[in-house]
C-alpha cells in the first residue's frame, strides 16, 4: 500500500509534531483517505485525537504501531522533497526516491496500548458554552505563566460575557497569580451557568505548540469536560481535557 503525502511540511506541522507532543509512541491508523491516531498524555490528562487527509491507494484499514514518533518526524524532516510517497510492505515503511531511501520498522499489535476513548460519544456531546481563543491570547497566557510561575493551573472564568483566563492554584493563596481576558464575546444561554473551569495550565502550552489563528473552546459544565479544536481543510486536532476538581 502506498501513503502520498502531497505537503509533507503540513503533515509535520499539523500531524507529527502534535502527537509528539503527547506521547512518544502511538498508532497511526490509516483509513479512507485519512491518518488518524488518538493518545494521551502520561498521566492522562490530556487525550488528543488528531486526523489528517492522505491519498492511499488501498481501501483496507492499516494501523502503524509507530514506537518512535520523533525518529519517524526527523526522518521525514530531511527529505528535499514536499511530496512524500511512503510505501508500507511487511510492517515497515518504505521510501525511494533514486537518491534517498529509508525503512521506518513499526511494532506488532497489542505493543502499544491507546485510549479507549470513543471520538464518536465525544462528537455526540452537548457542549452549551463555546468560544474562540486566537494565538495571540495563548501567547499571552504563556507570557504569563513566567510570572506566575509557581502556578499549574488555568482558571476559565466568565463574567458579562467576557471569558478571563487566571493562572493559579486557588488552594495556595501565597502563589502569584495572571489573569488576561481571552475573550470578549462569549454568549452564554440565561438557562446555563457556568462555574469556573480549572485545568492543568500544561494543556495550554502543549496547544501553544500548534501553528493555528485560533483554536474553538467548547465546555460542558456538567460533565466537566473542556474540548480544545483546531481544524482546516486537511486536518483536525481535538485536545479533550477533563476540568480539575476543586
Amino acid at each position: 500500500m502506498d501513503l502520498i503525502i502531497k505537503n509533507k511540511g503540513e503533515f509535520i506541522t499539523k500531524f507529527i509534531k502534535p502527537i509528539c507532543n503527547i506521547a512518544d509512541s502511538g498508532i497511526v491508523k490509516i483509513q479512507e483517505n485519512k491518518a488518524s491516531c488518538i493518545l494521551a498524555t502520561q498521566d492522562a490528562s490530556v487525550i488528543l485525537y488528531a486526523q489528517f487527509n492522505l491519498e492511499i491507494d488501498s481501501k483496507v484499514p492499516v494501523l502503524l504501531n509507530c514506537p518512535d514518533l520523533r525518529r519517524f518526524e526527523r526522518i521525514l524532516s530531511i527529505l528535499d522533497s514536499d511530496s512524500v510517497t511512503l510505501k508500507y510492505l511487511n510492517n515497515c515503511l518504505n521510501y525511494n526516491d533514486g537518491k534517498t531511501r529509508f525503512k521506518y520498522h513499526l511494532l506488532e499489535g497489542g505493543i502499544i496500548n491507546g485510549p479507549t476513548l470513543s471520538i464518536d460519544k465525544i462528537a455526540k456531546l452537548e457542549f452549551p458554552i463555546v468560544f474562540n481563543i486566537t494565538h495571540q491570547k495563548i501567547n499571552e497566557l504563556i507570557k504569563g505563566s513566567t510570572f506566575a510561575n509557581n502556578a499549574s493551573k488555568l482558571y476559565i472564568s466568565f463574567t458579562d460575557n467576557k471569558v478571563y483566563g487566571e493562572i493559579a492554584d486557588r488552594t495556595n493563596t501565597l502563589i502569584d497569580t495572571f489573569t488576561t481576558v481571552i475573550n470578549e464575546e462569549c454568549a452564554i444561554a440565561a438557562s446555563q451557568s457556568a462555574p469556573d473551569m480549572p485545568i492543568l495550565f500544561e494543556t495550554i502550552k502543549i496547544i501553544a505548540g500548534v501553528k493555528f489563528d485560533t483554536v474553538k473552546v467548547n465546555i460542558n459544565p456538567k460533565l466537566g469536560v473542556v474540548l480544545f479544536e483546531i481544524a482546516e481543510a486537511d486536518y483536525k486536532l481535538k485536545y479533550i481535557v477533563s476540568a480539575l476538581v476543586t
